[in-house]
């Protein structure tokens, strides 16, 4: 399972390191993609096929999935982090996520979201836990 918070600078190449802990659960092989709120997902390679499945089951005739299926794997691409755990984030997605020198990288269980900075901050502090929480137990989870 993928879990945690890590900061990690972006050098002048546009790499970032992957946190050794969560390169294990993702295994060697990667897809790298636009996400929601405004960050990118990295899936491992089993995970990235068990989404790309569901989507493959969206009824290709309607619209609003065509551009959430455009919007995922418009700017996908593997990336296989390399001896020191870095991976390449390209500069279209490093702008689609506004990642400027730090990235903040959180696993997600199945994903990691990788998130500049002040986006990251800014998702956060909108977030009113107790209403969350009540919203979970609709969904069948007691905290």
């Amino acid at each position: 399972m993928l879990m945690g918070e890590y900061r990690h600078s972006v050098d002048s190449k546009g790499r970032v390191t992957v946190p050794a802990d969560l390169r294990y659960s993702l295994g060697t092989s990667c897809v790298l993609c636009k996400g929601l709120d405004g960050c990118l997902y990295l899936y491992g390679k089993e995970e990235w096929e068990k989404f790309e499945e569901e989507l493959r089951k969206l009824p290709k005739s309607k619209k609003d999935v065509r551009i959430l299926v455009r919007s995922f794997l418009s700017g996908a691409s593997r990336v296989d982090p390399d001896s020191q755990g870095r991976i390449l984030l390209g500069d279209a997605l490093r702008e689609f996520a506004d990642i400027h020198g730090e990235a903040v990288l959180v696993g997600m269980i199945d994903r990691v979201e990788i998130w500049g900075t002040g986006r990251y901050e800014s998702a956060q502090t909108g977030a009113d836990m107790d209403e969350v929480a009540e919203k979970l137990e609709e969904y069948g989870i007691n905290l």
